[in-house]
């Protein structure tokens, strides 16, 4: 599905007759929609990289710090069957230039390993990695934050002097909350992710109180007048 497609179905799903909306908005959210996406279900990634010599060698360029993660390194290369190098002996070593790819032993210099990693998916006008059974979860995802704003724009936005114009300007508001919920909820099933808005729960702990307060008198109940001593 294009990013054309998908841009136009966003903006079937919002509905936006009154305009609000505006394109870049559309596009950050559609944006949001892929980054979320790629934390759900990240893009597995094959690149060849060529040793300098030494233990170390940059990691590819669509490495995400956030996202990326090593599967596996194939060394040497188009072996039958293919050979692995042991996980243990393949680690991320932090520089402060960034990120790089270490590993126990040296390789010589020319030498070529194939990595094979996780990464964040791409939708661009040249570019889709996103599955086709998919691009309506990122339709879904895009839209229900859209919805989410447009939510929030009539509910702040000055009320209308007009009784009829006012309670419009409220359905609008509670419509595209639930039409936000929908969407999300669609976009859990579309991936097969939980649906984070129901499985978030607020904090809690039960804690027992003592029947009786510091005079002796039953909690959560007014005591009983105390006369003066004589």
């Amino acid at each position: 599905m294009s990013l054309v497609a998908i841009q136009s179905a966003v903006a079937d799903a919002i509905r936006d007759k009154d305009g609000v909306i505006a394109d870049p908005a559309r596009d950050a959210a559609i944006a949001d929609a892929v980054l979320r996406y790629s934390m759900d279900r990240p893009r597995v990634a094959v690149a060849d990289l060529v040793a300098p010599g030494g233990t170390q060698m940059p990691l590819p360029s669509d490495w995400s710090t956030t996202i990326s993660l090593v599967q596996r390194v194939e060394f040497p290369i188009d072996a039958e069957p293919p050979q692995y190098l042991d996980p243990r002996s393949v680690y991320l070593y932090a520089m402060p230039s960034g990120l790089t790819l270490r590993y126990v032993v040296p390789l010589a210099s020319g030498s070529t390993i194939r990595l094979t990693y996780t990464t964040v998916h791409e939708l661009t006008a040249l570019s889709d990695t996103i599955p086709r059974a998919h691009a309506s979860a990122i339709v879904s995802l895009a839209a229900a934050v859209l919805c989410g704003q447009l939510a929030a724009y009539y509910a702040t936005e000055g009320a209308p002097t007009i009784a009829a114009d006012t309670t419009d300007h409220i359905g609008k508001t509670e419509r595209y909350r639930a039409r936000e919920r929908d969407l999300r909820a669609e976009y859990a099933r579309i991936v097969g992710v939980p649906d984070r808005a129901k499985t978030l729960k607020g904090a809690s702990a039960v804690v027992e109180l003592p029947s009786r307060d510091a005079f002796g008198d039953r909690r959560l109940f007014h005591p009983p007048q105390r006369r003066p001593g004589p």
